[in-house]
């Protein structure tokens, strides 16, 4: 399993449109509310020379209209992502009257995913 499987089956549990990077939308199209993320990753265990473990950080954003919405939703997906093995690690909150993205909780999360041979 991917890390991009793990992220997507969190997120499948919501009724939120999300995508894998920060999206683009046509003019007047862009959702009232929605969810993108970014990760990367490092290498974390080795053993006998081969990579058994890499620690992702997943950055996932909530991207609101309604400043109490976005705020609502970033709380249920960080618990929704604490229950499924992630650890959190802050929040970076944006706020401006400049929609799209008027409002922006940008949240950081650890996963450790063992490599599976």
């Amino acid at each position: 399993m991917t890390i991009t499987d793990i992220i997507s089956g969190l997120l499948d549990r919501l009724d939120v449109p999300y995508y894998d990077s920060p999206p683009e939308f046509p003019e007047g199209e862009e959702p009232e509310l929605y969810i993108y993320y970014t990760f990367y990753s490092t290498p974390k265990l080795r053993g006998g020379g081969v990579l058994e473990a890499e620690e992702y950080t997943v950055t996932l954003t909530v991207a609101a209209r309604n400043v109490a919405q976005g705020d609502s939703l970033s709380e249920q997906v960080r618990d929704l992502f604490e229950r499924g093995g992630f650890v959190w690690t802050g929040c970076n909150y944006s706020r401006d009257n400049d929609f799209p993205r008027g409002n922006l909780n940008s949240m950081d999360f650890k996963y450790l995913l063992e490599r599976t041979m």
